[in-house]
């Protein structure tokens, strides 16, 4: 038998990047920052995975956090953390080597918000990133926040997620 994996993660711009980088697992939406994590654990199968965005921990956050994490490692298997730094249209320019204009006008998006959304209904993602020079190997790679250090050891990174094929 397989195993299962699952994937917590802010929203349906993440569950598109990881559908187009071939990741294999079950993609809940939860923001770890603001919800209880005892209100999604039943739906958690498998191995589990946080992603979250670093543009919204700040003091008043950081508490709830690190509650859920605790719950989250005392109720399912936690494997790893994925920090996107600042938020994931920004790791999306750093894994392609472009500024945030660029991959707006790759989609033909006047902003942030119809990014997500060009991103989203992208019918072909993984080939549309390759164009402009994506590398999935350089997501989620920088360094883990000074409130986050903790984590550090349980961080991951693209080449440690399960994958139906190679993308890159």
């Amino acid at each position: 038998m397989s195993k299962k994996y699952c994937f917590l993660c802010e929203g349906e711009t993440e569950e598109s990047v990881l559908k187009a980088l071939s990741i294999i697992g079950q993609v809940i939406k939860f923001n770890i920052c603001e919800h209880n994590a005892d209100k999604v654990i039943r739906r958690i199968k498998g191995n589990c995975y946080v992603i979250y965005d670093t543009d919204i921990i700040d003091n008043k956050n950081i508490a709830r956090f690190r509650e859920n994490v605790k719950i989250l490692q005392q109720k399912t298997n936690l494997i790893g953390f994925l920090q996107q730094t600042n938020n994931l249209e920004d790791e999306l320019v750093r894994s392609s080597k472009v500024k945030i204009q660029d991959l707006q006008k790759h989609f033909h998006a006047s902003g942030q918000n119809e990014l997500k959304t060009k991103i989203n209904k992208s019918n072909n993602l993984f080939e549309r990133l390759q164009q402009i020079g994506f590398n999935a190997d350089l997501m989620w790679r920088q360094a883990t926040i000074k409130q986050l250090q903790q984590l550090s050891i349980k961080r991951v990174y693209y080449q440690d997620l399960p994958k139906h094929r190679l993308s890159c």
